[in-house]
C-alpha cells in the first residue's frame, strides 16, 4: 500500500514539475516573440534616426542658401524702389515741361 502511495505521490509531483516545465517554456516564447519585436522596432527607429540626422547637414545648407537669396531679394527690391522713384521724379519733371 505504502509503495503504491508513494508511487501516485511521485506521479503527481512529475506531473506538476511538467506542468511548471510548460508554464516557463510558454512564457519563454513570449518573452522571446516580445523581445524580437522591441529589437526590430528599435532597428527601425534607428535607421530613422540615422537618416533623419544625415539629412540635418542637407537642410541647413538648403535654408543657408534661401536665407542668401532673401538677402539678395531684399536688395534688388530695394534697387527696384529706387529706380521706381527715379522714373517718378523724371515724370515729374516732365509733366512740368510744355511744348
Amino acid at each position: 500500500m505504502q509503495v503504491t502511495r508513494r508511487e501516485a505521490e511521485m506521479d503527481e509531483l512529475a506531473l506538476t514539475i511538467q506542468e511548471i516545465d510548460d508554464q516557463i517554456q510558454s512564457k519563454r516564447i513570449e518573452k522571446s516573440s516580445t523581445l524580437e519585436t522591441v529589437q526590430k522596432r528599435k532597428a527601425e527607429l534607428t535607421s530613422k534616426l540615422a537618416n533623419t540626422a544625415n539629412s540635418i547637414p542637407t537642410l541647413v545648407h538648403e535654408i543657408q542658401l534661401l536665407l542668401s537669396q532673401i538677402s539678395k531679394w531684399e536688395q534688388e527690391k530695394a534697387s527696384n524702389a529706387k529706380r521706381v522713384a527715379e522714373i517718378e521724379e523724371k515724370l515729374i519733371t516732365l509733366r512740368g515741361l510744355t511744348f
